[in-house]
């Protein structure tokens, strides 16, 4: 017997100002190496070297890879998860942050899913990137949007926005049009460069 297992994941962050205001982004997550082995070894009897992930940390960087030695590239805080349940084939890990936690003024773009609770420390077993797409949300529509890079088989983990894209009844991406997205994620980043001079330059296709 053969099939074939898929990983995919979403994030969904909720942040709530004092009146009660909620705000919210969703993205797709990058599924890294560890999580991949991690899986196969927790189905193990005996399962070493990969315990199974129970925190969550934020960063204002760009995740650094996908490797079992890649983790967030400006992690500033990592707690442990609120809750980790299951519905059918479907794992929701949950991470809240209260106000002042982490101390200081900080542009969240980043975040990761770990199986150690120490700092700056692997293995990640997901991460996504998420700052580009809070700041420029109120402002998509007229036929923009993201695109997921697994949607138009993109090798990158980079957001991807058009907007041209034709999806059929399910939401299915059937065609896409021009393409724009940041070619250097990994060494930059979008949202401090539109905090510094108010504009980013990111690559585009013309079909």
């Amino acid at each position: 017997m053969k099939a074939n297992a898929v990983l995919k994941d979403n994030v969904h962050i909720v942040v709530r100002g004092p009146d009660g205001e909620i705000k919210h982004d969703s993205t797709h997550n990058t599924i890294c190496v560890a999580a991949q082995k991690g899986v196969a070894e927790n189905l193990l009897a005996s399962p070493s070297g990969y315990p199974k992930p129970g925190w969550m940390a934020i960063g204002t960087s760009t995740p650094t890879g996908t490797t079992e030695t890649d983790k967030l590239g400006g992690e500033v805080g990592r707690n442990a998860l609120t809750s980790k349940t299951r519905t059918g084939a479907v794992v929701t890990m949950v991470g809240d942050w209260a106000a002042g936690d982490p101390a200081g003024t900080n542009i969240l773009t980043e975040a990761g899913i770990f199986d150690v609770v120490t700092a700056n420390t692997v293995k990640m077993w997901c991460s996504a990137s998420f700052g580009a797409s809070t700041l420029l949300e109120d402002h998509l529509g007229n036929g923009w949007e993201w695109l997921a890079p697994e949607e138009i088989g993109a090798l990158t983990s980079a957001m991807i926005l058009t907007w041209d894209a034709e999806r059929d009844d399910e939401g299915k991406l059937k065609r896409a049009g021009p393409v724009y997205w940041d070619p250097d994620y990994q060494v930059r980043s979008t949202v401090e460069e539109l905090a510094k001079s108010g504009r980013a330059t990111w690559t585009g296709t013309t079909e």
